[in-house]
């Protein structure tokens, strides 16, 4: 699960061209932004998340932004929970423009479930309302645990969706797999590949000058100031990898990866 966060002190800003974290209090938990074309807002979506105000859980928070640094909450992407599970929390949108649609992929999922699985939902605008279009598949299905943290990806025209967290099962890892020309289906349960093994969680992939670069985390990420949370990266020549890290190891290799970001005494 990602736990990335917009938040984390008390002043956002120090001056105009300076700022200091957090940007989003009370919590934003594994964030997601995407800047809209037309408006040219930004917009982030997180994890959903009781805030203790008495208005319970938010069923995954939109904030608005013009510049990344103030933000404000202007509602909620769903008006009730999916129902196509009978228990577990709304976990880690992404949140795309594709064609003339916004889609949110979700994972739901409880702590330490053993099915859990990922969704989609669509909407005209980026404030929603989305709509949810139901499952796309499950752990059972898909023959792989864990299956939260939904990352897209487009390529040569291809729509891709990437998953996988914490485990160390014999089909542990991160997984892509093609879906359909509007997002809203996987192709086939038989065409995933595996990107990365099951040390990494909620990965994500950027394309620069001919390589495709895959970050992910690892580390325990909810112990407070024991938490041991760092991203790791590796790069690969086509999407599908193999992704090495600068010593030349498969990420699919437990152990593997290049150290891009940690913690230290201040944060």
């Amino acid at each position: 699960m990602r736990k990335s966060n917009l938040t984390g002190g008390s002043d956002a800003t120090t001056g105009s061209n300076t700022y200091l974290n957090p940007v989003f209090e009370p919590i934003l938990a594994d964030p997601t932004v995407l800047k809209d074309p037309k408006s040219a807002y930004f917009y982030a979506y997180g994890t959903a998340d009781n805030w203790g105000d008495e208005h319970g859980e938010r069923l995954v928070s939109i904030l608005q932004s013009k510049d990344l640094v103030h933000w404000k909450w202007i509602g909620t992407a769903f008006q009730q929970k999916p129902s196509w599970k009978m228990a577990g929390g709304i976990w880690a949108p992404d949140v795309i423009k594709l064609k003339n649609k916004y889609l949110l992929y979700y994972a739901f999922s409880t702590w330490g479930d053993s099915n859990p699985g990922i969704g989609v939902a669509v909407a005209d605008q980026p404030i929603g309302p989305f709509l949810d279009q139901g499952k796309l598949f499950d752990s059972q299905e898909i023959q792989v645990p864990n299956s939260i943290d939904p990352h897209f990806f487009s390529d040569k025209g291809i729509n891709y969706l990437f998953w996988g967290s914490f485990s160390d099962a014999d089909t542990q890892g991160t997984y892509g797999i093609p879906l359909t020309d509007n997002g809203l289906a996987i192709s086939s349960l038989q065409k995933k590949f595996k990107v990365a093994a099951g040390d990494f969680e909620a990965v994500m992939i950027h394309k620069r000058r001919g390589y495709y670069y895959l970050f992910g985390s690892k580390g325990s990420c909810c112990e407070g100031v024991k938490s041991t949370y760092h991203i790791m990266v590796g790069r690969a020549k086509v999407l599908q990898g193999p992704y090495l890290d600068r010593e030349g190891r498969d990420l699919k290799m437990r152990g593997a990866g290049t150290l891009l970001l940690e913690g230290n005494d201040n944060l």
